[in-house]
């Protein structure tokens, strides 16, 4: 079966970006400034990774939110066997990002991606401060950036939370070669309604060129709170928003390259589903699938087939088996025909509050859902920390690799978030447990 897109859709352009380097791990705006804070005391290797990707070389690359030389998250590359090198540490301020979410390999080989602060402080923490921010005050509207696989990283451009969005966080390269993503603030207000600055779908052309394709206004019906963003093979994109629609329960809306807008579908709070967050998933049969976060029967999520005229078919209800998963986070496409994703709870019911730790899971196309591993809290000095499961890919051998947000052994306290690995016959390796180590240079 062809391969679903997931973050990184089909590339058939060059892309389109492409800044000169600035060497040497060093970092630059357009105009050539160049940061220049002091380090931390105690620097460490990265803290709560957020995304995590195969590299065309064959090994992992992802970004941790906070950690690193400077506190406000990474770039790291992990070798299968989980090696870990930090790339890239972001320094914040006025002239580098901060907080990474997402990482993508452009058609160039080099890696792209945004950062949820960092950069102009003019934004207004509609969608709540960073998780990793680390100091208080005006929220900074985030960037775009670009990073050499040898750590040389070039900010493509700073959001200013107006007309241009703000608090990036999601990116994706396009089937023109283009930057697309989406940003959480910002967007043209309607000063007659007071509608508007609820996020925005831009696209980046060049080293400081950016354009919003669309805003999200808010008003009644529409989407609202964009969460992820894919593009069809039909050049369309899919814009999955964890709020507004016609119950205000989130939507599916489709927005074409020239800006026009139109909500395929409104989840309705019930056995449909509602608040989803993971990018659909274009599949051969011509529809789309993607998982609600809540909703269904139970009221545990759903997965869900839409088709291109916006009828949706709810395949299975997660929370009519416990063990498989509860609270579905993330779908991606598998390698021999199936979806594979996490769940945030489910699986050993007898581990973190009686709800479980969450599943490693897979699922046909059909609907028929099976837990690959069942996570459980690890322990370190009597303290267990649970797991916040964010990602998880399947190499072409089949081997499933994922990272949690939190948990591992190496912090006494909450932990500072793992590598894994999942092999077919079920062995289950914690790779890397970051928190453990120096910033790797």
């Amino acid at each position: 079966m062809r391969r679903a897109a997931f973050l990184l859709p089909l590339l058939v352009a060059p892309l389109a970006v492409l800044p000169a380097a600035c060497g040497d791990g060093s970092s630059t705006v357009a105009d050539g400034s160049s940061p220049a804070p002091a380090p931390l005391a105690a620097a460490i290797d990265g803290l709560g990774p957020t995304s995590l990707i195969e590299g065309r070389d064959g090994n992992l690359y992802g970004v941790t939110g906070g950690g690193g030389d400077f506190g406000a998250g990474t770039v790291f590359k992990a070798t299968p066997e989980g090696q870990e090198t930090v790339l890239y540490s972001f320094a914040g301020g006025s002239a580098d990002g901060a907080n990474p979410d997402t990482l993508v390999q452009g058609n160039d080989g080099n890696f792209y991606g945004v950062t949820s602060s960092g950069g102009i402080s003019a934004c207004t923490a509609r969608g709540g401060a960073p998780a990793y921010a680390k100091n208080p005050g005006p929220i900074q509207c985030g960037t775009v950036f670009e990073l050499t696989p040898e750590g040389e990283e070039t900010i493509l451009y700073l959001f200013t939370g107006g007309a241009d969005g703000g608090l990036p966080m999601s990116l994706i390269q396009g089937n023109d070669g283009y930057l697309y993503g989406l940003a959480n603030e910002g967007g043209i207000v309607n000063t007659d309604t007071g509608a508007g600055g609820g996020g925005v779908v831009f696209r980046i052309t060049g080293p400081g060129s950016e354009q919003a394709l669309y805003a999200f206004d808010d008003s009644a019906g529409n989407g609202a709170s964009p969460q992820s963003l894919m593009q069809a093979t039909d050049g369309t994109f899919y814009v999955t928003t964890y709020l507004g629609g016609a119950a205000d329960l989130g939507a599916i809306v489709r927005v074409t390259t020239g800006g026009e807008e139109s909500v395929l579908y409104s989840f309705l709070g019930g056995a449909d589903g509602q608040f989803p967050r993971a990018p659909l998933l274009e599949w051969s049969d011509g529809n789309f699938y993607g998982v609600t976060q809540f909703g269904g029967t139970s009221g545990r999520g759903t997965f869900f087939q839409l088709t291109l005229s916006g009828k949706e078919i709810v395949l299975y209800q997660f929370g009519s088996n416990t063990a498989g998963g509860l609270y579905p986070q993330t779908l991606v496409a598998g390698s021999s025909g199936q979806f594979v994703g996490v769940t945030s709870s489910g699986g050993l019911v007898s581990a973190c509050g009686g709800l479980g730790c969450g599943t490693v899971y897979q699922i046909t196309p059909s609907g028929a859902e099976l837990a690959l591993y069942q996570l459980d809290p690890y322990t370190y000095e009597n303290v267990t920390s649970e797991p916040g499961v964010a990602a998880v890919i399947q190499m072409a051998d089949g081997t499933l690799y994922g990272i949690t947000t939190s948990g591992g052994v190496a912090m006494s306290t909450g932990g500072g978030g793992t590598l894994f690995s999942l092999s077919l016959d079920g062995v289950f390796t914690t790779l890397y447990e970051f928190g453990s180590g120096a910033a790797a240079p």
